[in-house]
């Protein structure tokens, strides 16, 4: 049992270092959430019970972990639809500015 509780400190302790930046000031308090992210249980629950392939299980954590410590006011690139791909938004408005013709 002290083994693992080191082992999570010192795993915490490398994230904390990695995501410094991301973590800095009021931010603070989202280094649990992260480090739940890069653990290794959370990555076996979506290979193992969620049956995600390592692709999406890596998909899955990066966008969780851009989401979470993308900087406040700036527009997520994870909700964009991909390049080529018009949003629901962008098609309803440019459906009432051509009076539906679009």
């Amino acid at each position: 049992a002290a083994q693992v509780h080191e082992s999570r400190a010192f795993l915490r302790n490398q994230v904390a270092h990695l995501f410094a930046p991301e973590l800095a000031g009021d931010r603070a308090v989202l280094l649990a959430a992260v480090d739940a992210l890069c653990s290794f249980e959370t990555y076996e629950l979506l290979r193992t019970d969620q049956g995600l392939s390592p692709a999406s299980t890596s998909a899955a954590l990066v966008a969780a972990l851009t989401t979470l410590l993308e900087p406040i006011g700036v527009e997520s690139t994870s909700n964009r639809p991909p390049a080529g791909v018009e949003s629901t938004s962008n098609r309803r408005r440019r459906s009432r500015s051509d009076g539906g013709r679009g």
